[in-house]
């Protein structure tokens, strides 16, 4: 007989076996195969980064320092070394990798939603509809000494594929790192910390969450060109415009114009140099701090339409975000603050205006074994709005992430309750 407990029993077993399956692989994502080097190189579990993998994404992808380079397996040459010499007579004197910077990253979760209050209408209790919750092709590619070519492809059940990010990277284009550009999709760089850089959990509030009138955030994607750049290894700047990504309230993408632009300025305190050039003195663990601040502003274009047979009613919405936020490392434990400020003018309602504030533990126990605890507050919407999410990460292997996290929330918009809203239990496997 199926009892109250039933479906919490077979969550967990689900869990379990993901613990315990991890079947043999020779499964490394894309720059470890590219470097052949070990994925501990650049994080402390996928995707987060260390000093030495936050280092090599400053840089466009190429490491500073020439003992993580030694491994680095001779191209294919393309054009026949009699004719390199020639250009522009010749074709370009270009290069193909030997070993392809392709990486398959496949990743699933069961939701539980232990309380009827708040669950999302037309769940059950346990959720299976996202088993299996899809995939995503990553590809990395250099073009030369100082271009790179990131690209990222997603896949689900009963979706079309979707380009996530994607862009090109040309560094070192004066004074060294002083001046690297990206140009393409990819999440604004206005925080030492991302959304798809965390260990675990739902995305961060402080840059994802949209406000219900006028469905701006963030993240996850900016199309446009950012400028970036780090000076003397310690002090570090990310200039962007181009336009972020905005759905209308019924649910359809809108065409953005370039309107918006963003500034962010960081500092590194101690531990290895923001450039990944290693200094003498540094040993053992890191131990830094990172503190940083930015400011965003724009104007994008509303659907105000309640279903799509209405006419046509569109309104500009300008708007302003600025922040500050610090990432201190020490040792196993690494706490990340951050707080932010948002209004946006509107000309058919009222202006609105919000204060974020989010603050993240995180104690690495051993390598394989990762405890964070996460607190997030909105304040300024009329209601209260919090959230704590304790969440446990898990690598049985480098390549293989298991994580469960609860979420403990309270919505004044819904009551003034709080609610085990939540419990996740997820998995995802890069090859």
């Amino acid at each position: 007989m199926l009892t109250s407990r039933h479906p919490f029993l077979i969550a967990a077993l689900f869990f379990s076996a993901v613990l315990l399956s991890s079947l043999p692989a020779e499964a490394i994502p894309a720059f470890a195969r590219r470097y052949q080097t070990s994925c501990s190189t650049c994080h402390v579990h996928y995707p987060r980064l260390n000093a030495v993998g936050d280092a090599f994404r400053r840089r466009g992808y190429q490491f500073a320092r020439d003992d993580l380079m030694q491994h680095n397996p001779p191209p294919i040459t393309l054009v026949a070394e009699g004719h390199r010499e020639l250009w522009p007579a010749s074709d370009w004197p270009a290069d193909l990798a030997l070993v392809p910077a392709i990486s398959l990253v496949v990743f699933g979760g069961v939701p539980v939603y232990p309380d009827d209050e708040v669950r999302p209408e037309g769940e059950a209790v346990v959720s299976f509809d996202r088993l299996f919750r899809g995939a995503s092709l990553v590809g990395a590619a250099r073009l030369g000494d100082n271009v790179a070519l990131y690209a990222q492809v997603s896949l689900a059940p009963k979706e079309t594929a979707g380009v996530g990010r994607g862009f090109v990277v040309i560094s070192d284009l004066a004074f060294g790192p002083a001046l690297t550009l990206r140009i393409g999709q990819m999440e604004p760089q206005v925080a030492s910390f991302s959304s798809t850089r965390r260990s675990g959990g739902p995305a961060y509030r402080l840059l994802s969450d949209a406000p219900p009138s006028v469905r701006w955030a963030l993240e996850p994607l900016f199309r446009g060109l950012t400028v970036s750049g780090t000076f003397a290894g310690r002090f570090g700047y990310d200039v962007g415009y181009g336009q972020g990504l905005l759905t209308s309230s019924l649910g359809e993408p809108l065409r953005q114009l370039p309107r918006d632009g963003y500034a962010h300025l960081h500092t590194k305190l101690g531990g290895l140099r923001l450039d990944g050039v290693e200094e003498p003195t540094a040993k053992g663990k890191e131990t830094s701090l990172m503190l940083g601040a930015f400011a965003y502003s724009g104007r994008h274009r509303l659907d105000r339409r309640v279903k799509l047979g209405d006419p046509k009613f569109e309104e500009d919405a300008r708007f302003f975000k600025a922040g500050l936020d610090a990432d201190a490392r020490l040792g196993a434990v690494e706490v990340i603050v951050a707080f932010a400020v948002e209004r946006h003018e509107l000309d058919t309602q009222a202006d609105l205006a919000r204060q974020q504030g989010l603050a993240e533990v995180s104690y690495t126990v051993f390598p394989w074994l990762t405890a964070t605890t996460r607190v997030e507050a909105d304040f300024g919407l009329g209601y209260p709005r919090r959230r704590l999410l304790p969440i446990l990460t898990v690598t049985p292997r480098m390549n293989l992430k298991t994580s469960v996290y609860a979420t403990i929330e309270e919505d004044g918009s819904l009551d003034d309750a709080v609610h085990l809203s939540e419990v996740n239990l997820g998995a995802s496997c890069a090859f």
